[in-house]
């Protein structure tokens, strides 16, 4: 997509020439390693370790010496590699630092929007590993406490209550404890 918007945007009039190809082909190799420079080291060793102001400190330098090597590449590039065009670059530092910037700004959105649905997904899972965990415990408690135990507590319980015991609400107290735990 990149690559049409910018053929459209650098071409001369309606119809697309192939040297127009060629200079954008060409645009986008300084773009591109701009790019995946921030992908690749500061994104990852800077924004995403929370070092936002070295992070834009270092996007900024980036940005200056990556637009002023656009420049440079697109005024001396050309004619080394297709000798065959005649291709001149009209681009200076002022024209190239929005592309380039452009560029920085909508790759490290994506990469953070995609960091961001890969993150939501992992604690998703987790928080359905952490519900699944609880509910095998509890499944695991309550399969613990035997029948003939609780059948025999409350038998008890109930002659303590016949009699009249002063041990009654203690006893059970401590059996709503046992089955509250």
């Amino acid at each position: 997509g990149s690559f049409f918007f910018l053929l459209a945007f650098f071409s001369h009039g309606n119809q697309v020439k192939r040297v127009d190809k060629v200079y954008v082909l060409l645009f986008h190799l300084p773009v591109l390693t701009a790019v995946y420079i921030n992908l690749l080291v500061f994104i990852p060793f800077l924004l995403r370790k929370g070092k936002i102001k070295a992070y834009a400190l270092a996007v900024s330098a980036h940005l200056v010496l990556m637009s002023l090597g656009a420049v440079w590449f697109m005024d001396h590039a050309p004619g080394v590699l297709f000798p065959d065009y005649f291709i001149v670059s009209g681009f200076r530092l002022p024209d190239v630092i929005p592309f380039m910037f452009f560029y920085l700004l909508i790759t490290t959105l994506l990469e953070m929007s995609r960091a961001w649905f890969i993150l939501s997904a992992a604690e998703k899972k987790l928080a359905e590993a952490e519900k699944e965990q609880m509910r095998a415990e509890l499944a695991s408690l309550r399969a613990q406490i035997n029948p003939h135990f609780l059948f025999n507590s409350l038998n008890n319980l109930y002659a303590l209550a016949i009699e009249g015991s002063e041990k009654t609400p203690g006893l059970i107290l401590k059996l709503s404890e046992m089955l509250r735990y």
